[in-house]
């Protein structure tokens, strides 16, 4: 998204590939997906000046580190973000001249991707650290502007529009990852005395200091997210046995059966062994550090073998049977499109023998896509 030197292919969408021609007859028919990309040519050209300054951040890709990179011109910029692990990493840098910002003093920020328009943290000044973690394989786009001109108040933590309407503060079409906390705060231009606050036309219980509203609450559903982990990561586990539970909420299959009905392909059994293909199934990934395509791997559901299979990037199936090893090997897959929603699972994983501590990242379901919600639950209704 950050490479100026795309911004002359705009008029070229059409030169996207695809794998086959249905694949490529779906997606020149896809409105969204056409525009999407479009937008971001666009985007492109409109910044191209700032983008000039582009900049590394942070590091280069690796197991649990982000990616990042910058650009800025004077006070104003953008940072951009990678996180190429499955598990969640959190992101961290300094609003200083090491992201190439050297003008200003008070900063906000806000994202352009995937949560356009969102503020995150608050009010950030010159030389502060900015963290926040990133779900596992998902990219950022942030904004960062002076916040020394704020002229109407600023919703923090959620998409939404703030305003005041006398001593009546109207958050409106506040929008939150299902099932996740809502800790908003509002920034006012003045020390304004609120004394209402209504949340998409509910009214909230809050607190204020000086010139920050804070809600807390949480944003309806059951939480699932984008690459959804079964436990958390132990750095120090060193062990080839692991158990969990889940519970896959009825969204999860409403999303793959809107996926399949977008893009209906037929394909092969060949194809499926392509883990990048066929997105409407929902796939259980077993990621390890550094893996060996000799290791082996296996699962159980409820005490009932899965089908485990090797996932590789690319396929060369001549390297295996010259038993000369495969270096796009990155872990183990089952597909488990088969099961029920709201039905509780028990699941076993037994790991390769000799693994080293953290080595293990995690289990996850992959082809799950975040998902947002309007519905704002208070504490006051039972939080």
């Amino acid at each position: 998204l950050s490479s100026v030197a795309t911004a002359p292919f705009a008029h070229c969408v059409d030169m996207i590939p695809a794998r086959d021609s249905r694949e490529h007859e779906l997606f020149m028919a896809d409105t969204d997906s056409l525009n999407f990309i479009r937008g971001w040519f666009d985007w492109t050209d409109e910044n191209a000046e700032t983008l000039r300054n582009l900049r590394s951040i942070i590091g280069p890709p690796t197991i649990g580190r982000i990616d990042g990179t910058a650009a800025f011109k004077g006070e104003h910029g953008f940072i951009f973000l990678f996180n190429p692990n499955h598990r969640k990493v959190g992101a961290e840098f300094k609003l200083d001249s090491s992201i190439g910002l050297l003008e200003g003093e008070h900063f906000v920020i806000r994202h352009c991707f995937p949560e356009a328009g969102k503020y995150i943290g608050g009010v950030y000044q010159y030389g502060d650290t900015f963290s926040a973690m990133m779900d596992g394989t998902t990219a950022w786009v942030l904004e960062v502007l002076s916040a020394d001109d704020i002229d109407d108040p600023i919703l923090f933590n959620a998409r939404g529009h703030a305003k005041l309407r006398g001593d009546t503060l109207v958050l409106k079409e506040v929008e939150g990852e299902s099932g996740t906390r809502a800790d908003l705060r509002v920034l006012l231009p003045s020390n304004q005395k609120v004394s209402q606050v209504q949340v998409n036309g509910e009214t909230f219980p809050f607190r204020q200091k000086r010139n920050t509203v804070s809600l807390r609450g949480r944003f309806a559903g059951a939480y699932f997210a984008h690459n959804q982990a079964l436990g958390e990561y132990n750095p120090d586990f060193d062990g080839n046995r692991v158990t969990g539970t889940f519970t896959i909420p009825h969204r999860i299959f409403k999303q793959l059966d809107e996926r399949k009905k977008k893009w209906p392909i037929e394909w092969t059994e060949e194809d499926l062994e392509c883990t990048w293909l066929a997105p409407e199934r929902l796939l259980l990934y077993l990621q390890i550090a550094e893996p060996d395509w000799k290791m082996e791997a296996s699962m159980t559901l409820n005490g009932q073998p899965l089908d485990v299979k090797k996932a590789y990037t690319s396929r060369t199936p001549g390297m295996l049977k010259l038993g000369k090893g495969h270096n796009t090997f990155v872990g183990f897959y089952a597909d488990v499109s088969h099961l029920k929603a709201q039905q509780e699972y028990s699941l076993e994983v037994t790991l390769p023998a000799g693994l080293k501590p953290g080595q293990f990242q995690g289990v996850f379901f992959e082809n799950v896509e975040t998902e947002y919600t309007s519905n704002v639950i208070t504490k006051a209704k039972g939080e």
